[in-house]
């Protein structure tokens, strides 16, 4: 049971930025998922003593991926009585993920004769999150950065080396430290001395996997099972907010399937049979869906928390949920819906039912990675109009906001016979991530090629003479000793005159997707993560943390941003409840 009722709170914190980036495309609560959590207008009551309350806690977290797990222990560190809910069984998408925390100036750099600091990560950062995180955040982040690393370690989350030195979209098999940014870049370096910064997770235990998100979750999942001051309520979800006339969040309606109920167990079993992303991509999961929601319909029945120190939402983004990506996010329609059934915007929805404003909405993070093989950036992408677009050699998150912004979607990756003979070379050593190596043959075979770039123009079909004045634009800069027309440094570029040349298809393809995620959310006070109303003024017992809540990463992502952010804000929302 709760051990005060009393509420921490400071009405006259306001969010940075409030105002100046609430979104024009407001979110609407109504705008559920086919599959998703449906959510209602809060629940407003005079008090607390007006609700008969089933259970009550001090701290209530609705979603149990990354960002939930750590304000659940975090909050049992600190001795709060806490409720952890979660519609499935926790892990969410940070269990699918990659499992990479990005951290500067930590012992696991240190270790492997890495130099870095966390004055050199801030450097860096401002890059990647611009002016949406004040300076003062910014720095207390990236100050927290190596303690994010050793407290995850603190609950049996290994990190290490080797490290891997060329810049790829992940890791080569066996390596768990690279540089997952774009810290080679020349606008990178012209911040901050380049440094790896992608903390990959060790494994723990034997599996099929190849991405290290269930090494993290699994831990912390279990840390979490253990610990002293937690309760789970899985396959639960949250419809509604409970409000008393003060406009302070008290509590929750959540909606509960009978634990160990036949139902349950159905519930759960069809989740895990239609989590498999291959499933996703191939867009046979949906009747698995569809039953999961049918069963949460039918036999899921509500209870009202109480929630004496505060709510923290860290459900997720909203991928999944159609209407609010097209209201949103239209350019990206066709992206492969990066997460599990569970990013439905139920979370942001709400926040925004207590009257919360929004930021980023529009903002998401799709990724069209073509390294390695590692020679490949040195060629250049254009659009179905034989435009050059973008500056090849940078994350993929960028790469992949130019191919959508200024080319539709649709891209070409030219490459010479050189390039493609290095990449041949990469893939036979057998070091590349499985789906990488399957990414690199699939483009080839489809290849379009040509003894000459004029034919190339012609097998491609872009306007006569674009594909050819762009190519040459990229030789003679190169001959001349010239900057690069997108700023590609000197090290990525290579001219294109070894014949054959070819032409790659690298736009969303069922054998090579270009996932996203969602990076908008909730405004929220950046010393609390107290969620932000419409009048500036931060929402008494509400907190945000992970994807629920513009963040670290809801400028511009970078691999293991995240993640970090997820440790990072979910903490701050603990603390703050306390």
């Amino acid at each position: 049971m709760c051990h005060s009722c009393h509420t921490k709170h400071d009405r006259s914190r306001k969010s940075r930025r409030q105002g100046e980036n609430s979104d024009m495309t407001a979110v609407k609560i109504s705008d559920s998922a086919a599959t998703g959590t449906p959510v209602g207008e809060a629940l407003r009551v005079t008090g607390s003593d007006a609700v008969q309350w089933d259970d009550s806690c001090d701290l209530l977290v609705v979603g149990v991926g990354l960002a939930g797990a750590s304000a659940c222990l975090r909050g049992d560190e600190l001795g709060l009585d806490t409720i952890a809910v979660d519609r499935f069984c926790g892990g969410g998408a940070s269990e699918l993920s990659g499992g990479v925390v990005y951290a500067g100036g930590t012992h696991v750099q240190a270790e492997l004769g890495i130099e870095d600091s966390t004055e050199n990560l801030y450097n860096y950062l401002g890059y990647e999150t611009g002016s949406l995180i004040s300076e003062p955040t910014l720095r207390k982040f990236c100050q927290d950065s190596p303690g994010l690393i050793t407290w995850l370690e603190s609950y049996g989350v290994p990190f290490g080396g080797p490290v891997a030195l060329r810049k790829c979209s992940y890791p080569p098999k066996g390596h768990y430290l690279y540089y997952s940014g774009n810290e080679t870049t020349p606008d990178g370096k012209a911040r901050a001395t380049p440094a790896p910064r992608g903390h990959r997770a060790l494994p723990t235990f034997k599996t099929k996997e190849r991405f290290s998100g269930v090494f993290i979750m699994t831990r912390l999942k279990a840390a979490i099972a253990a610990a002293r001051n937690i309760r789970t309520m899985y396959q639960s979800s949250v419809r509604r907010l409970v409000i008393d006339a003060r406009g302070q969040v008290i509590g929750a309606e959540v909606w509960q399937m009978r634990p160990g109920s036949l139902a349950a167990r159905l519930h759960r079993r069809a989740y895990l049979m239609g989590r498999p992303l291959t499933l996703e991509a191939l867009g046979i999961n949906g009747p698995l869906w569809q039953m999961v929601a049918r069963l949460e319909r039918k036999y899921a029945r509500p209870k009202l928390v109480r929630a004496c120190k505060g709510v923290v939402l860290s459900a997720g983004g909203f991928i999944h949920n159609k209407a609010m990506m097209d209201r949103h996010a239209p350019l990206y329609e066709d992206v492969f819906h990066q997460g599990t059934q569970g990013d439905d915007g139920s979370g942001i929805r709400l926040g925004v039912s207590a009257g919360a404003v929004t930021t980023q909405m529009d903002t998401i993070s799709a990724w069209r990675f073509v390294s390695p093989p590692y020679d490949w950036p040195k060629g250049i992408m254009i659009s179905p109009e034989g435009r050059r677009f973008t500056n090849e050699e940078q994350y993929g998150a960028r790469v992949s906001r130019g191919m959508y912004e200024k080319a539709g979607g649709k891209a070409w990756l030219v490459l010479d016979q050189a390039m493609v003979d290095s990449g041949l070379a990469d893939v036979a050593t057998g070091e590349l991530q499985d789906y990488q190596t399957m990414t690199a043959k699939a483009w080839l075979r489809a290849a379009k090629k040509a003894d000459s770039i004029a034919g190339l123009e012609q097998a491609i079909g872009v306007p006569a003479g674009s594909l050819q004045g762009e190519v040459r634009a990229y030789n003679d800069a190169i001959a001349a000793g010239e900057t690069d027309p997108q700023g590609k440094s000197d090290a990525m570029r290579a001219a294109l005159v070894k014949a054959p040349f070819h032409a790659l298809d690298i736009s969303n393809k069922l054998v090579a997707p270009v996932a996203a995620l969602t990076m908008g959310g909730l405004s929220v006070d950046e010393a609390t993560g107290g969620v932000v109303g419409e009048d500036g003024a931060v929402i008494a017992g509400l907190y945000a943390a992970g994807r629920n809540a513009t963040g670290m990463c809801s400028n511009e992502y970078i691999s293991g941003l995240s993640l970090a952010d997820c440790v990072w804000s979910g903490r701050r929302a603990a603390e703050a409840a306390q």
